[in-house]
């Protein structure tokens, strides 16, 4: 299935070891998706700039890394095993997103 990601904010600006990034992602079904990408060093850096004894974010997706390839492989094997609905948020259509 083809699909796209969508960057929410600035990729740009992107620690690809020590951040995360929110995306949507359009399927060739039209469905889009939402979700979250971290890296663990960004969790680990979050959990110490608090009190917090846990961390959760809905539509959490933990990477290696940041990288346009590592999203591109983690959202394509996603994807590839049916899996979509486990790890992101279903938000409606690409008409109704992006119209």
């Amino acid at each position: 299935m083809e699909y796209k990601i969508l960057f929410m904010s600035s990729y740009e600006d992107v620690d690809v070891l020590n951040d995360s990034i929110d995306i949507k992602n359009a399927l060739s079904s039209d469905i889009v998706y939402s979700g979250t990408l971290f890296t663990l060093s960004n969790i680990r850096y979050l959990l110490g700039q608090s009190d917090l004894l846990c961390f959760h974010a809905e539509d959490m997706i933990i990477v290696k890394d940041l990288t346009f390839f590592t999203i591109n492989e983690a959202i394509k094997n996603i994807i590839k095993n049916n899996l979509i609905g486990s790890y992101m948020s279903m938000i409606g259509t690409v008409n109704e997103i992006f119209n």
